[in-house]
């Protein structure tokens, strides 16, 4: 099944759940590429906007160690075992999402080129807004977008990432 077609994540992207995944260390992991991340998340931000479904939902990117690190922090492992997307960044977890037969996985969707990519293909559509992460992070990436970019920047919001 190639998710990237429209008719196929029409399909898929009405339950998150049901978008194509294997389980590496009990921890799912999406077998989707950037593409087909950006078209899902214009999915489901365009039924916000028409009040189909009204709650949030989250991406998250993690490598192999994302899912050790999971084994021992139960937080951890309940951030991903929520998200509505899990993604391999990192090309050990697209090995094992070819291993149990998904074979569209071609590359690694890694966080930032997923943010720069989105941010490209849907151009001044919606407006990108920077919140928490390290110290000065949120600032630096709000600037290095905005003066690379046309899309429209919210400033960003500096707030230290708690549990």
């Amino acid at each position: 099944m190639n998710l990237s077609s429209t008719e196929a994540a029409d399909l898929l992207i009405d339950n998150a759940r049901d978008i194509p995944s294997f389980r590496v260390l009990d921890v799912r992991v999406n077998s989707v590429q950037i593409p087909d991340v950006v078209q899902i998340l214009e999915r489901w931000i365009g039924e916000r906007w028409i009040g189909e479904r009204g709650r949030t939902r989250y991406v998250a990117v993690t490598g192999m160690h994302g899912v050790s690190e999971s084994r021992e922090d139960a937080y951890f492992r309940e951030v991903l075992d929520h998200a509505d997307l899990v993604i391999a960044d990192g090309m050990p977890l697209v090995w094992m999402g070819r291993f149990h037969g998904h074979k569209q996985m071609k590359r690694r969707a890694c966080g930032p080129e997923l943010f720069e990519v989105f941010c490209r293909e849907t151009g001044s559509k919606y407006r990108h807004f920077f919140y928490g992460g390290a110290p000065g992070l949120p600032i630096w990436s709000h600037e290095a977008c905005r003066s690379a970019t046309a899309y429209e920047l919210r400033e960003p919001i500096v707030r230290p990432f708690v549990r």
